[in-house]
């Protein structure tokens, strides 16, 4: 454990970030104009493995999320949970990887083979992974700051080519189509989340892990869903849903007077980082399960042989933009027993053995 403690702000930074990235897989935005309702639903339909994960890290505050599993299963029950999180946690890395590899190719680097992108890409983020966990919850809070005001100032710069009858017509689609929109969006936005509980048991001992998480998934899914409203206003709904990579284009239109045009490289350049910090966690989270499984005492010591696995997993996952898209749809459910089913064995587990508090 980090002998730092992350601040309540660091903490929540990390969760915007986390729920920001979903926005780049437009792939799943299938209900258009009222993709937003899709998108604030999503934490209503995740909130009970949002209450699950707060739960877990108040029962054991000071450990993290597979310290736990050993606490409640022993060292050799354990293996049973620790693996398959280890190996979810090592598949999310790896195609974050190819995501943001395959988003560089597609809008700056067309005809550049994937594989020296991603090579880059694994280096900067075994950089920041090494840091430590204090230095990553600091760089979340510098990161969530450029992208706020880089969403705040790309609608103030596009409120004179909006049209906000882009919207109507307001749930043209079924509430059935609505609801399975924000199932699969959320479970890239909100249900990866659950790798928030290797990072959780850093915050100081006084915070409430609800007082974190909730504002912290609030916040990421308001700001989901305005940058998907400038979307909306400025592509219209047909342009939005056909673009695959909608964001980078509603900006590439905005024009900032005569002298700043084509802005669109900072929303490359908010992406980049957003990719970056999101995958530091999760591969912090992989070699941590790793480590556990080995039982070595330092997990940075593994970070770069498994950092190597992710960047042979990221090389062979699929083999372009489309089938990244088209992976959505399996990913929604092949999702479910690491966001929701594991995490509530482990709950249970938990309400069963955690410390009772004292009479007196």
């Amino acid at each position: 454990m980090e002998s730092e403690k992350l601040t309540p702000w660091n903490l929540r930074s990390l969760l915007i970030i986390m729920i920001l990235c979903g926005s780049l897989v437009n792939g799943a935005f299938t209900v258009v104009q009222d993709t937003w309702i899709s998108v604030l639903l999503m934490a209503v339909i995740y909130l009970p493995a949002i209450l699950i994960y707060c739960r877990i890290c108040t029962l054991f505050p000071e450990e993290d999320l597979f310290g736990i599993m050993e606490v409640l299963f022993g060292r050799i029950g354990s293996v049973l949970f620790v693996l398959p999180m280890t190996c979810y946690a090592l598949t999310v890395t790896a195609l974050q990887l190819r995501n943001f590899t395959e988003f560089t190719v597609v809008i700056a680097l067309k005809n550049t083979p994937p594989i020296p992108i991603m090579i880059v890409l694994i280096l900067t983020v075994l950089y920041l992974a090494k840091q430590g966990f204090f230095v990553l919850g600091r760089w979340s809070t510098i990161v969530c700051i450029v992208i706020s005001m880089n969403i705040i100032f790309t609608i103030l710069f596009s409120l004179n080519i909006m049209d906000m009858s882009h919207i109507l017509p307001v749930m043209n689609h079924t509430p059935g189509a609505v609801l399975s929109n924000s199932f699969a969006l959320g479970s890239i936005a909100v249900g990866e989340t659950v790798m928030m509980m290797v990072i959780l048991c850093n915050r100081k001992k006084e915070r409430s892990a609800y007082r974190i998480y909730l504002p912290g998934v609030i916040l990421g899914v308001c700001l989901f869903a305005l940058v998907i409203l400038r979307n909306i206003f400025i592509l219209g709904a047909d342009l939005e849903n056909s673009a695959k990579f909608s964001t980078y284009m509603a900006v590439r239109i905005i024009e900032v007077g005569s002298f700043f045009e084509r802005i669109e490289s900072s929303i490359s350049f908010v992406y980049i980082l957003l990719g970056i910090t999101k995958m530091a966690l999760f591969l912090s989270g992989a070699t941590m399960g790793i480590s556990k499984l080995l039982r070595v005492d330092d997990y940075k010591k593994l970070l770069v042989p498994t950092g190597l696995l992710t960047l042979a997993i990221g090389a062979l996952v699929f083999n372009n933009a489309f089938e990244m898209f088209d992976l959505v749809w399996v990913y929604q459910y092949a999702a479910i027993p690491f966001q929701l089913l594991i995490p509530a064995a482990i709950w249970i587990g938990a309400e069963i053995k955690a410390p009772k508090p004292s009479a007196g």
